[in-house]
């Protein structure tokens, strides 16, 4: 009895320390993401002024499935040269989705990317068919 107390009282333990909180005063090791990008059009041309959407859920984006719901993260658009930055700060691998609408057409591309500690930036060039 007392060893099945113990094992459990030491799973508790283990699993308060992932998420911080006052169960045992941890403090969540979060990294800091980039993801740099360009918006062009299919033949090339960068796309100024389209608005970059990002989200993220904690899982790899091979696991996402309903009703998961993506974490909205701070929005921008893209320079004049058609390049953006997001910038944000999460625990763990995370899926990072990306939905990019151009200023005047009505259309959009949504681009989904795994990240990780072991990968804490990425660049990705997203073209409007």
């Amino acid at each position: 009895m007392r060893l099945k107390r113990a094992i459990m009282l030491a799973c508790v333990g283990v699993v308060a320390c992932d998420w911080p909180g006052v169960v045992c005063g941890c403090v969540r090791p979060d990294v800091d993401y980039t993801m740099r990008g360009f918006v062009q059009t299919a033949s090339g041309q960068p796309v100024s002024g389209a608005s970059i959407a990002a989200s993220t859920i904690p899982t790899t984006c091979a696991t996402v499935a309903s009703p998961y719901t993506f974490s909205p993260l701070p929005s921008t658009t893209s320079g004049s040269d058609g390049a953006f930055t997001v910038t944000f700060r999460e625990f763990g691998n995370i899926c990072l989705r990306l939905t990019v609408k151009r200023p005047v057409e009505a259309d959009s591309v949504v681009v989904k990317l795994d990240l990780s500690p072991s990968r804490l930036s990425a660049t990705e060039t997203i073209r409007f068919p």
